[in-house]
Protein backbone atom coordinates (compact mmCIF):
# COMPACT_ATOMS: atom_id res chain seq x y z
CA UNK A 1 0.00 0.00 0.00
CA UNK A 2 1.48 3.47 -1.23
CA UNK A 3 -0.01 6.73 0.21
CA UNK A 4 0.93 10.21 -0.87
CA UNK A 5 0.46 14.27 0.49
CA UNK A 6 1.82 16.74 -1.51
CA UNK A 7 2.79 20.39 -0.43
CA UNK A 8 2.70 23.61 -2.56
CA UNK A 9 5.77 25.94 -1.33
CA UNK A 10 6.57 29.28 -2.26
CA UNK A 11 10.69 29.29 -2.21
CA UNK A 12 13.05 32.55 -3.14
CA UNK A 13 15.34 29.71 -4.54
CA UNK A 14 14.25 28.27 -7.85
CA UNK A 15 17.93 26.41 -8.65
CA UNK A 16 18.55 24.09 -5.33
CA UNK A 17 15.78 21.11 -3.87
CA UNK A 18 18.34 20.86 -1.26
CA UNK A 19 17.55 24.46 -0.06
CA UNK A 20 13.66 23.82 -0.79
CA UNK A 21 13.77 20.32 1.59
CA UNK A 22 15.62 21.94 4.10
CA UNK A 23 13.02 24.78 4.53
CA UNK A 24 10.20 22.31 4.67
CA UNK A 25 11.68 20.17 6.89
CA UNK A 26 11.67 23.11 9.18
CA UNK A 27 8.03 24.08 8.80
CA UNK A 28 6.42 20.67 8.77
CA UNK A 29 9.05 18.54 11.39
CA UNK A 30 8.63 15.64 9.38
CA UNK A 31 11.56 13.62 7.95
CA UNK A 32 12.38 10.10 6.33
CA UNK A 33 10.63 7.53 7.95
CA UNK A 34 7.96 9.26 10.07
CA UNK A 35 4.72 7.98 10.13
CA UNK A 36 1.56 9.21 8.24
CA UNK A 37 -0.27 11.54 10.40
CA UNK A 38 -2.58 13.84 9.66
CA UNK A 39 -5.53 15.62 11.26
CA UNK A 40 -8.43 13.15 10.03
CA UNK A 41 -6.00 10.28 10.08
CA UNK A 42 -2.69 8.08 10.81
CA UNK A 43 -1.32 5.09 10.12
CA UNK A 44 1.57 3.56 11.90
CA UNK A 45 2.35 1.06 9.33
CA UNK A 46 3.01 3.68 6.56
CA UNK A 47 6.25 5.74 6.53
CA UNK A 48 8.00 8.34 4.54
CA UNK A 49 10.37 6.75 1.88
CA UNK A 50 10.20 9.32 -0.57
CA UNK A 51 10.35 13.20 -0.84
CA UNK A 52 10.20 14.66 -4.47
CA UNK A 53 10.20 18.23 -5.42
CA UNK A 54 9.19 19.92 -8.55
CA UNK A 55 9.62 23.19 -9.49
CA UNK A 56 6.22 24.78 -11.18
CA UNK A 57 5.84 28.23 -12.28
CA UNK A 58 9.38 30.45 -12.08
CA UNK A 59 7.59 33.20 -12.06
CA UNK A 60 6.28 32.83 -8.96
CA UNK A 61 9.13 30.62 -7.52
CA UNK A 62 6.58 27.93 -6.68
CA UNK A 63 7.36 24.18 -5.40
CA UNK A 64 5.15 20.95 -5.15
CA UNK A 65 6.77 18.87 -3.06
CA UNK A 66 5.38 15.14 -3.00
CA UNK A 67 6.10 12.88 -0.45
CA UNK A 68 5.64 9.12 -0.49
CA UNK A 69 4.61 6.99 2.15
CA UNK A 70 5.15 3.17 2.18
CA UNK A 71 5.28 -0.13 4.46
CA UNK A 72 7.59 -0.01 7.57
CA UNK A 73 10.42 -2.21 7.25
CA UNK A 74 11.19 -4.12 10.17
CA UNK A 75 14.38 -3.42 11.01
CA UNK A 76 16.99 -5.92 12.64
CA UNK A 77 17.40 -5.32 16.33
CA UNK A 78 20.80 -7.21 16.34
CA UNK A 79 20.63 -7.92 20.08
CA UNK A 80 18.08 -10.25 18.96
CA UNK A 81 20.43 -12.14 16.62
CA UNK A 82 21.50 -15.94 17.64
CA UNK A 83 25.19 -16.44 18.78
CA UNK A 84 27.28 -17.22 15.98
CA UNK A 85 29.45 -20.65 16.89
CA UNK A 86 32.48 -21.70 14.55
CA UNK A 87 34.31 -24.72 15.12
CA UNK A 88 38.46 -25.25 14.38
CA UNK A 89 41.77 -26.80 15.46
CA UNK A 90 44.50 -25.10 16.96
CA UNK A 91 48.06 -26.85 16.39
CA UNK A 92 50.61 -26.99 19.17
CA UNK A 93 53.47 -29.40 20.18
CA UNK A 94 53.43 -31.26 23.50
CA UNK A 95 56.20 -33.62 25.21
CA UNK A 96 55.18 -36.97 25.16
CA UNK A 97 56.08 -39.56 27.11
CA UNK A 98 54.25 -42.61 25.60
CA UNK A 99 53.75 -43.68 22.16
CA UNK A 100 50.56 -44.11 20.71
CA UNK A 101 50.39 -48.06 21.87
CA UNK A 102 50.90 -47.22 25.41
CA UNK A 103 54.67 -47.77 25.93
CA UNK A 104 56.79 -45.48 27.86
CA UNK A 105 59.65 -43.76 25.45
CA UNK A 106 62.34 -44.63 27.28
CA UNK A 107 66.20 -45.30 25.41
CA UNK A 108 67.67 -49.06 25.64
CA UNK A 109 68.67 -49.02 29.14
CA UNK A 110 65.21 -47.62 30.46
CA UNK A 111 65.95 -44.20 31.08
CA UNK A 112 63.87 -40.97 29.65
CA UNK A 113 66.03 -39.64 26.52
CA UNK A 114 67.66 -35.85 27.44
CA UNK A 115 65.55 -34.14 25.34
CA UNK A 116 61.92 -34.63 25.32
CA UNK A 117 60.27 -36.27 22.28
CA UNK A 118 57.20 -33.77 20.78
CA UNK A 119 54.47 -34.37 18.68
CA UNK A 120 51.55 -32.41 17.23
CA UNK A 121 48.88 -31.80 19.96
CA UNK A 122 45.60 -30.18 17.89
CA UNK A 123 42.69 -28.70 20.08
CA UNK A 124 39.76 -28.32 19.37
CA UNK A 125 38.64 -24.67 19.36
CA UNK A 126 35.24 -22.57 19.87
CA UNK A 127 34.76 -19.26 18.91
CA UNK A 128 31.29 -17.49 19.73
CA UNK A 129 30.24 -14.21 18.29
CA UNK A 130 27.36 -12.59 19.91
CA UNK A 131 25.64 -9.20 20.50
CA UNK A 132 25.08 -7.31 23.45
CA UNK A 133 23.91 -4.24 25.08
CA UNK A 134 25.87 -1.37 25.66
CA UNK A 135 25.76 -1.77 29.18
CA UNK A 136 25.42 -5.17 29.89
CA UNK A 137 28.93 -6.06 29.03
CA UNK A 138 31.38 -6.02 32.01
CA UNK A 139 34.95 -5.91 31.31
CA UNK A 140 36.51 -6.52 34.88
CA UNK A 141 33.83 -10.17 34.80
CA UNK A 142 35.43 -10.70 31.30
CA UNK A 143 38.89 -10.52 32.58
CA UNK A 144 38.19 -12.71 35.74
CA UNK A 145 37.69 -15.67 33.25
CA UNK A 146 41.13 -14.53 31.82
CA UNK A 147 42.87 -18.36 31.67
CA UNK A 148 40.43 -19.92 33.78
CA UNK A 149 39.07 -23.45 32.87
CA UNK A 150 35.76 -24.77 33.45
CA UNK A 151 34.11 -26.20 36.86
CA UNK A 152 31.64 -27.96 35.45
CA UNK A 153 30.18 -29.98 32.61
CA UNK A 154 29.98 -27.31 29.59
CA UNK A 155 29.62 -28.08 26.10
CA UNK A 156 30.42 -31.48 25.76
CA UNK A 157 33.77 -30.96 28.27
CA UNK A 158 34.14 -32.26 31.54
CA UNK A 159 35.79 -29.88 34.42
CA UNK A 160 39.11 -28.91 33.89
CA UNK A 161 39.13 -29.32 29.81
CA UNK A 162 38.03 -26.52 28.92
CA UNK A 163 40.07 -23.18 28.76
CA UNK A 164 39.22 -19.62 28.09
CA UNK A 165 41.80 -18.31 25.75
CA UNK A 166 40.65 -14.92 24.55
CA UNK A 167 37.29 -12.61 25.16
CA UNK A 168 37.36 -9.34 22.96
CA UNK A 169 34.75 -6.87 22.58
CA UNK A 170 34.24 -4.00 20.09
CA UNK A 171 31.58 -0.87 20.19
CA UNK A 172 28.70 -0.48 17.39
CA UNK A 173 26.37 2.03 16.57
CA UNK A 174 22.93 0.94 15.21
CA UNK A 175 20.50 3.65 14.27
CA UNK A 176 17.23 2.10 16.02
CA UNK A 177 19.32 0.80 19.38
CA UNK A 178 22.21 2.83 19.39
CA UNK A 179 25.74 1.84 21.12
CA UNK A 180 26.04 -2.03 21.61
CA UNK A 181 28.89 -4.43 22.36
CA UNK A 182 30.21 -7.14 19.61
CA UNK A 183 32.16 -9.85 21.82
CA UNK A 184 33.74 -12.78 20.49
CA UNK A 185 34.68 -15.45 23.07
CA UNK A 186 37.39 -18.24 22.00
CA UNK A 187 38.16 -21.52 23.86
CA UNK A 188 40.23 -24.23 23.80
CA UNK A 189 39.22 -28.14 24.57
CA UNK A 190 42.25 -30.36 26.11
CA UNK A 191 40.45 -34.07 26.92
CA UNK A 192 43.43 -34.72 28.93
CA UNK A 193 42.43 -31.29 31.40
CA UNK A 194 44.63 -27.97 31.37
CA UNK A 195 46.51 -29.89 34.41
CA UNK A 196 50.18 -30.16 34.56
CA UNK A 197 51.48 -34.29 34.58
CA UNK A 198 55.60 -33.97 34.77
CA UNK A 199 57.73 -37.02 35.26
CA UNK A 200 58.44 -38.23 38.51
CA UNK A 201 62.34 -38.07 38.46
CA UNK A 202 64.84 -36.82 41.22
CA UNK A 203 67.94 -37.68 43.07
CA UNK A 204 65.98 -38.35 46.16
CA UNK A 205 63.56 -40.72 46.80
CA UNK A 206 61.45 -41.25 50.06
CA UNK A 207 62.46 -43.74 52.75
CA UNK A 208 60.07 -43.92 55.94
CA UNK A 209 58.92 -41.00 54.88
CA UNK A 210 62.19 -38.87 54.87
CA UNK A 211 63.98 -38.07 51.42
CA UNK A 212 66.97 -40.22 50.78
CA UNK A 213 69.43 -39.85 48.40
CA UNK A 214 69.60 -42.80 45.65
CA UNK A 215 72.29 -45.26 45.11
CA UNK A 216 72.28 -46.94 41.95
CA UNK A 217 73.36 -50.83 41.92
CA UNK A 218 77.15 -50.22 42.23
CA UNK A 219 76.95 -48.14 45.66
CA UNK A 220 76.77 -44.40 43.53
CA UNK A 221 75.24 -41.40 43.24
CA UNK A 222 73.24 -41.01 39.92
CA UNK A 223 74.60 -38.54 37.61
CA UNK A 224 70.99 -37.54 36.39
CA UNK A 225 67.49 -37.71 38.06
CA UNK A 226 66.11 -41.13 38.12
CA UNK A 227 62.61 -42.28 37.70
CA UNK A 228 59.86 -42.38 41.26
CA UNK A 229 57.09 -44.25 41.77
CA UNK A 230 53.91 -42.38 43.10
CA UNK A 231 55.26 -42.98 46.41
CA UNK A 232 57.78 -41.32 46.34
CA UNK A 233 60.59 -44.82 45.81
CA UNK A 234 63.43 -45.26 43.41
CA UNK A 235 62.19 -47.10 39.64
CA UNK A 236 65.38 -49.22 39.17
CA UNK A 237 66.07 -49.17 35.40
CA UNK A 238 63.45 -51.83 33.69
CA UNK A 239 61.67 -52.88 36.67
CA UNK A 240 58.91 -50.56 36.07
CA UNK A 241 56.72 -48.14 34.02
CA UNK A 242 57.31 -44.10 34.57
CA UNK A 243 54.97 -42.17 36.95
CA UNK A 244 53.56 -38.70 36.43
CA UNK A 245 51.97 -36.09 39.20
CA UNK A 246 49.56 -34.04 38.89
CA UNK A 247 49.12 -30.24 39.22
CA UNK A 248 46.20 -27.95 38.53
CA UNK A 249 47.54 -24.92 37.63
CA UNK A 250 44.82 -23.31 36.18
CA UNK A 251 41.44 -21.77 38.35
CA UNK A 252 38.13 -23.64 37.31
CA UNK A 253 35.49 -21.36 37.46
CA UNK A 254 31.52 -21.65 37.15
CA UNK A 255 31.06 -21.43 33.03
CA UNK A 256 27.89 -19.87 32.66
CA UNK A 257 27.50 -17.86 29.51
CA UNK A 258 24.72 -16.49 28.00
CA UNK A 259 24.81 -19.03 24.87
Amino acid sequence: MTLNRTWIAECSNHDDPVIVESAWVDETGLQWGDAYVTESSSYSFAVINGIDYSFVDESTWIWLINVTYGKREKFRNPLLEPARLSFGLYQTQIPVDFDCFGRAILNPCGEPYEEPVMRDDSRSTLTVRLNVGYNSFNWGVAQQYRDCTNSNWWKGGAPGTVKISDISAESDEHDEIGAYWKVAYTFHHNPLTWDSRPLNKGFHQLVDGKPKKILLADGKEPDTAQLLDNNGKFIPKGTGQPTFGRFQIYNRVPFNFPF
